[in-house]
């Protein structure tokens, strides 16, 4: 678990967010069904956030991108299947949670 408290001492820590609204989802939801459809999403964030996964990957397609530019090798069609959205970096969409 994060620590709530920023490196500096002010504020939050940058994933903090991301791992209170998933805790808050699993205290919601009982049984495990109902946290494997609900919570995964929040799960996903906090895990992206810590570890910048998608991130990484994404820096690199555009590095591949430009490289292949740069020796004229760039084709956008073989590229373009590699730009789906759950490589772009993007973290996931999901509803907010209810307010009680």
């Amino acid at each position: 678990m994060p620590s709530a408290i920023a490196l500096n001492g002010e504020g939050v820590s940058r994933c903090y967010p991301f791992w209170y609204d998933f805790v808050k989802c699993m205290y919601v939801h009982e049984n495990h069904q109902e946290r494997v459809e609900n919570c995964t999403a929040f799960n996903h964030d906090y895990y992206e956030c810590m570890h910048g996964f998608k991130a990484k990957r994404r820096q690199a397609d555009l590095y591949r991108v430009e490289q292949a530019k740069r020796n004229g090798t760039w084709d956008p069609v073989h590229y373009r299947s590699r730009m789906r959205p759950e490589f772009l970096g993007t973290p996931y969409h999901h509803p907010p949670a209810e307010e009680e």
